[in-house]
């Protein structure tokens, strides 16, 4: 066969190879939508990540509830409903001020699913101002709800250092950390005129 004879041939291959690629790359993301897609989902992460410290310091329940999908662990709490229990024995705004720092994030997206590695610190009010009550990391894996909402399935808390007065973390004594919130025994270091003591 002469090479003629080909070129019609494969003019018709090649148009119905590239008719094909234009009707998969229609239905298919693009590659700056795939990347806006996890951009956006990444932000979404972080505002959950964002939202745990703001509900837990200012008594935001409904918030701190919404975070959580329902069989969610927390620490050595087993689901939301053991989780927002922890949450309502566990002092706010404007009764104790502190701040739960989460910093340097890094989250690992796979689909609705997603995992996240980051830095914590707590800050509370000492006698002379701020003092680091403790740091550590949370580890944590989040999902991604029928609502589109991303919500944390589990979060491990590694504390790797804390004041004296919290106690709790692993080869230290104490009061078990974020259980006992008599400012006497647990946290001296409060003012106690803003517990009413």
């Amino acid at each position: 066969m002469k090479l003629t004879h080909l070129i019609p041939l494969l003019s018709v291959f090649v148009l119905g190879a590239c008719a094909t690629d234009a009707k998969n790359a229609k239905n298919a993301p693009s590659a700056i939508e795939s990347r806006l897609k996890a951009l956006e989902d990444q932000n979404a992460i972080l505002y959950t990540m964002y939202t745990y410290a703001h509900a837990l310091d200012y008594n935001l329940e409904d918030e701190w509830t919404d975070i959580w999908t329902k069989d969610a662990t927390r620490a050595d709490e087993v689901g939301r409903d053991a989780i927002v229990e922890m949450f309502r024995h566990h002092p706010h705004a404007p009764n104790i001020y502190w701040k739960h720092m989460m910093v340097e994030p890094r989250i690992h997206l796979d689909g609705d699913r997603a995992t996240a590695e980051s830095y914590l610190t707590r800050f509370m009010n000492g006698p002379n101002g701020p003092v680091v009550a403790s740091f550590g990391r949370y580890r944590d894996i989040l999902v991604r709800g029928t609502d589109g909402k991303w919500r944390f399935k589990q979060r491990k808390i590694d504390r790797e250092s804390c004041v004296k007065e919290c106690g709790g973390f692993p080869g230290q004594t104490g009061t078990p950390y974020d259980r006992t919130y008599d400012p006497d025994a647990y946290l001296p270091m409060y003012d106690k005129e803003k517990l009413g003591k």
